[in-house]
């Protein structure tokens, strides 16, 4: 079964949505910003949403973001009443409070009857698994800016899922186009050759840009070197 885009379920990262409300200023308390992220979300009699949120506990790289960010902001009781003082750069500077802003988002879009979920850390498989797995049925678009989301979408893609489009700033993209472009040999070793050349949770390797990683794992799958 397909469906137009416009009425095809919606899957949007919530790392995304977190900064599609530029600016805090204005708003007085984070009831009323969390009402802003609300407005730019589809309606559920609209259209089917899910929203799927990184998990931001306290990081152990807590302490040395506060040694190098002079923005570096304290922990805040985030809550719908409470006032907001702070800019958005600095309370996003401490994960404690990004976490407890989403889990503010989250309350307000589940009692107006939107999907969310909060991964326990990063939220790229996540997204991509729900996006798959819709997609076995009907179209689905995702929006996100995230590469990492992008590559698991390629690899994953199979002859059985309808189209999923992946928007971003930049438009929007077919992934089964994108699958269709590729060798065969690169789509299997993808996922591979991005977290080696560097990825969200993998340092990049100096020197060695993603083409040229891209051109040696091509070559080392060819001679059997990769399976």
């Amino acid at each position: 079964m397909t469906s137009s885009k416009s009425s095809s379920p919606l899957i949007i990262d919530g790392g995304w949505l977190l900064y599609q409300v530029t600016s805090f200023t204005g708003f007085e308390t984070y009831g009323d910003i969390a009402n802003e992220y609300l407005r730019l979300v589809p309606k559920p009699e609209q259209r089917k949403v899910i929203v799927v949120f990184d998990g931001y506990a306290r990081s152990a790289k807590d302490h040395e973001h506060q040694r190098r960010i002079k923005a570096y902001c304290s922990d805040i009781a985030i809550k719908s009443t409470t006032v907001c003082t702070v800019p958005m750069k600095k309370l996003f500077s401490n994960s404690k409070n990004k976490h407890e802003l989403i889990m503010l988002l989250s309350n307000v879009f589940t009692e107006h009857g939107i999907e969310v979920h909060v991964a326990t850390d990063d939220a790229d498989t996540m997204v991509a698994n729900k996006t798959l797995n819709l997609s076995l049925n009907e179209d689905v678009e995702v929006k996100a800016e995230d590469t990492d989301i992008l590559c698991l979408l390629v690899h994953h893609f199979t002859e059985n899922h309808n189209e999923i489009v992946m928007t971003t700033r930049n438009g929007s993209h077919s992934i089964s186009k994108i699958v269709n472009a590729l060798d065969a040999n690169i789509k299997r070793i993808l996922l591979f050759v991005h977290s080696f050349s560097g990825c969200d949770t993998v340092s990049s390797k100096h020197g060695f840009g993603k083409v040229k990683i891209l051109k040696k794992a091509v070559s080392f799958h060819e001679e059997g070197h990769l399976a």
